[in-house]
């Protein structure tokens, strides 16, 4: 409960939060040393949960600052898993991201995914020019226009996009003979539940 706590209400509700959200007090800046520590042993529980079910034929797509250390972690069981991140907050300034205790750590990790999403050019902006502070990697572009940032062997590209479904793909996935043989089996098994 303690663990939970620190993690989710102190540190990512409170810090993490208003750091993204660039609404940070300066003034009220903590020590976060012990803060990201349990931050790290959530996102390693939360890698480990992952691993249990995905091979390299899965696409893992994580979200948000809650989990930004999920991609280093994943990436040192096997680099060829897939992994797509989507910030559906604001990136934060580069001014704001200084007070960070584990600021190059968290840009690394980042850097270890293939996909980054951003909900705006601005933010994707914020994230390239940290990335090439902090780690040394500089954005490039591919033939399409594709903006992309080497890291090692791996190419993360970076896009301005906002997470949908298409409907079309579901309408597809709910006629596949895979998809009603599993939901047949699971309304048969759980029928009197």
């Amino acid at each position: 409960e303690d663990v939970c706590n620190r993690f989710l209400h102190e540190y990512c509700n409170q810090f993490l939060h208003d750091a993204f959200f660039n609404i940070l007090d300066m003034k009220t800046v903590f020590s976060q040393e012990s803060y990201v520590q349990n931050y790290n042993e959530v996102n390693q529980i939360y890698s480990q949960k992952i691993l249990e079910y995905a091979d390299l034929n899965t696409l893992i797509i994580i979200q948000d600052y809650h989990l930004m250390m999920v991609p280093m972690y994943l990436c040192i069981k096997d680099p060829k898993y897939a992994i797509s991140y989507i910030f559906e907050t604001p990136f934060p300034t580069l001014e704001v991201m200084k007070v960070f205790y584990n600021k190059k750590e968290l840009i690394e990790s980042i850097l270890c995914c293939d996909l980054v999403c951003f909900s705006t050019s601005e933010y994707v902006k914020m994230f390239t020019n940290i990335s090439t502070k902090l780690t040394h990697v500089r954005l490039a572009c591919e033939r399409g226009g594709h903006m992309y940032m080497k890291n090692g062997g791996r190419k993360v590209y970076i896009r301005v996009a906002y997470p949908s479904v298409d409907p079309k793909y579901i309408k597809e996935a709910l006629c596949d003979k895979t998809y009603t043989d599993l939901k047949n089996s699971l309304q048969e098994k759980y029928t009197s539940k």
